[in-house]
């Protein structure tokens, strides 16, 4: 890996920096550089948050399939059922697409 090193200067307001500050806790950057750099290379991308949700949505419909398995069918409702389905699609379609 190259030794070089960039520097430069961001100037913003308080807010605009807590809110950046923020962001970068939230998504566990130990830097405010650290955070800037990953979200300039990362400009125009999908951000994580998408694959996240999606992701957030399979992990309830897993859960869902588990109480199913485990003797408690009676509690998922046909459309339930159907909604799993369809987040589990869109879930996977997301990542597919964001691999590309």
């Amino acid at each position: 890996m190259s030794n070089n090193n960039t520097r430069y200067t961001y100037r913003a307001s308080a807010e605009e920096f807590a809110s950046i500050d923020a962001k970068m806790k939230q998504y566990g950057f130990a830097t405010r550089a650290k955070f800037l750099s990953h979200a300039a290379a990362e400009y125009g991308q999908h951000t994580p948050d998408d694959v996240f949700i999606q992701l957030s949505h399979m992990a309830y419909s897993l859960h869902q399939l588990m109480r199913a398995d485990t003797g408690r069918l009676h509690l998922l409702k046909p459309r339930q059922i159907k909604r799993m389905s369809r987040d589990v699609r869109e879930a996977m379609t997301a990542l597919i697409q964001g691999s590309d």
